[in-house]
């Protein structure tokens, strides 16, 4: 425990020293104590983040920590992460398939939808109907809810009349 100690104490002088948080991961995907430390320690170096690269650095710790989470096979609290990484960069490409991976696994794909809703409502046309089509597939592929991914695809069209893919879609439902 006292190379926990001194780990713990290099980690909080420098959360990027990527040895010392190796040695702390591996040992908090064994040991349950570890693994609260560690996520304590992660949320630290969220909220302590600051720079030009600010918003990179809490993704990168969110992902972390959602990774952390999914070792221990704790899909609800890896989905909250990954939401909140998305909450501050909706356009990553990689995190839209994390989301919906760890979405389903905790049962939790309506969550997700709504996100891509809220993100949708906040984003440029493009995006914007990027996000309603995710969103309308979740709900009508895997959550059955057709009417819902309907009105969705509708929304969809409000912003640009002319995307064949929500036309494609709709057609579908």
């Amino acid at each position: 425990d006292r190379a926990l100690e001194q780990y713990v104490l290099a980690f909080q002088i420098d959360p990027h020293h990527e040895v010392v948080e190796t040695k702390l991961r591996a040992l908090a995907e064994t040991r349950d104590d570890v693994k609260g430390l560690m996520l304590k320690l992660y949320e630290k170096a969220i909220s302590e983040a600051d720079g030009d690269d600010v918003v990179d650095v809490r993704v990168a710790y969110l992902g972390r920590i959602a990774s952390l989470h999914e070792v221990s096979e704790d899909h609800g609290a890896a989905l909250d992460a990954l939401l909140r990484a998305f909450a501050l960069v909706p356009g990553r490409e990689e995190l839209l398939g994390e989301l919906e991976r760890v979405g389903e696994r905790s049962g939790r794909l309506g969550e997700v939808a709504h996100a891509y809703q809220v993100a949708a409502e906040h984003s440029r046309s493009q995006t914007a109907v990027a996000f309603f089509l995710r969103s309308a597939r979740l709900l009508h592929k895997s959550l059955g809810f057709a009417d819902l991914a309907a009105r969705i695809l509708r929304r969809a069209l409000e912003v640009d009349a002319d995307c064949a893919e929500a036309w494609a879609d709709l057609e579908v439902i």
